[in-house]
């Protein structure tokens, strides 16, 4: 079961750090303030209370990389000064993919180009995840073709918010034999002291399959190591081994404490089990301590239905002292081959994994859960996917929240581009000041942008410093 939080010698010395940085994002009085020159739907002054959601959506702008061809959004993150970065792929007039990151300082009203990378120029690149570490840093992982074939595992940053660019880590796999595989990096975390983590798979020669790996760097990414290297089929049924893939990782429950800091690391990926043919969806933890993650153990198995394939993509979590919860987030099959909405929660101190939304917009039509993010400032878990809609015939986008902690679920947003076309949330975030973003990819049968959408929300402003009542844009 579950590795439960112990309190790490790492984290204890970098406790004052950690809770200046919580000091650094408030105002005296607990209140953010922020101006922004807004257009009409948007405020233009938050604070972090009293925040109204009027359930109004904009979409404010897509992107395409090329007119005609294919551009996906991966995730996005927002920075400690509010500028929104988007990264993902656009595909050129020949086919050939360009890793991208955009932002946006404005809300998303407005967007440049932060960068465009191949590893070799006229091979295909895609940006996969994207985090905010630590000291501010921006970091997005994916992968590049070298040129040759061969599939690199790439970590990029920047330092002084999107204007330049460096390559962080260039990881390519090598089996027992020194054979080189092809290494794709999936998703991406970092906790508040400087580590950060980096999961997904790689081809391994001698074995003739993928196995999960993860890699770890305790120091800002200026060195790395591989922290695991996993194959679920061998490792927990101690069968012949099978194709193993890591898709998300989180470092949840990271908290200051009396005695220190405590600290989780959740891994989700699948792993095929050849004794009943099921591609399994696998929960693993470990703790982290000053050398880096450290006791895995695997947490859940889960499948919807023998014989089927089951795929979770994402994590998040909220610390309590009285039960951590941790969400998963992804699709599994039911007997019939169709895909499901699935999200499963643990609360630590009951100890057991339940499935707490099982969604499907139109029934027998597939489902898929992206994403899962925690809003700090509401207390809410919010999922992005999309479903499949009989009446338009097409998936819709779709954005889900819990209230509870992730225990219930409602639909936020359901949304259709075009009838021409599909729709599909990629990811969601909030800005420190609670305004909601959601970012996708669209269709309308001709172009493939990806589409970027905000929710507004009516926020009291503070009329001056010496006194008066608070008043509602």
């Amino acid at each position: 079961m579950l590795h439960i939080l112990r309190t790490i010698p790492r984290f204890q010395a970098g406790r004052m750090a950690w809770l200046a940085i919580l000091a650094g994002i408030a105002l005296p009085g607990g209140c953010i303030l922020r101006k922004m020159t807004g257009t009409e739907g948007f405020p233009r002054f938050y604070t972090t209370g009293n925040c109204i959601y009027d359930g109004t959506w904009l979409t404010t702008g897509t992107f395409e990389l090329t007119a005609g061809q294919v551009t996906q959004a991966k995730g996005f993150v927002v920075d400690r000064a509010g500028v929104i970065f988007a990264a993902g792929f656009g595909t050129d007039s020949g086919g050939v993919l360009s890793w991208v990151v955009r932002k946006s300082a404005d809300g998303g009203r407005a967007w440049s180009g932060s960068d465009t990378y191949q590893l070799s120029a006229g091979a295909n690149a895609s940006a996969k995840a994207i985090l905010l570490a630590a000291d501010g840093a921006i970091v997005v992982g994916g992968t590049a073709d070298d040129g040759t074939g061969l599939i690199h595992w790439i970590a990029r940053v920047s330092r002084d918010s999107g204007s330049t660019w460096s390559t962080l880590e260039d990881f390519v796999y090598e089996d027992g034999s020194s054979n080189q595989g092809n290494s794709a990096l999936e998703s991406m975390a970092a906790d508040p002291l400087g580590g950060l983590y980096a999961a997904g798979y790689a081809f391994d020669t001698d074995k003739g399959y993928n196995v999960g790996i993860l890699r770890s760097s305790i120091d800002g990414g200026a060195t790395w190591t591989t922290a695991r290297t996993y194959d679920h089929d061998l490792d927990d049924h101690a069968q012949t081994g099978a194709d193993t893939r890591y898709s998300g990782v989180a470092t949840i429950a990271l908290a200051p404490s009396d005695s220190g800091f405590v600290a989780t690391l959740v891994l989700a990926g699948t792993g095929v089990n050849t004794a009943t043919a099921n591609t399994e969806w696998v929960t693993q933890t470990a703790t982290i301590d000053s050398s880096g993650p450290a006791g895995f153990g695997t947490s859940d198995v889960f499948n919807y239905a023998t014989g089927t394939a089951s795929t979770p993509k994402a994590i998040a979590g909220r610390f309590d002292q009285a039960g951590t919860q941790i969400v998963v987030a992804g699709e599994s099959e039911d007997g019939s081959g169709v895909a499901h909405w699935i999200v499963r929660r643990l609360v630590t101190s009951e100890g057991v994994w339940r499935t707490v939304d099982d969604y499907a917009l139109s029934g027998g039509l597939p489902a898929s859960a992206a994403s899962v993010f925690f809003d700090e400032t509401s207390n809410r878990f919010f999922v992005s996917g999309h479903a499949g809609d009989s009446g338009s015939g097409q998936d819709t986008w779709v954005l889900r929240e819990s209230s509870d902690f992730g225990a219930t679920w409602a639909t936020l947003d359901s949304f259709l581009y075009s009838t021409g076309g599909g729709s599909r949330a990629a990811h969601f975030v909030t800005d420190w000041l609670g305004a909601r973003y959601a970012i996708g990819n669209v269709s309308d049968g001709t172009s493939s942008p990806w589409l970027f959408r905000g929710q507004a929300c009516r926020r009291e402003k503070n009329i001056t410093p010496g006194g008066g009542h608070p008043v509602r844009e």
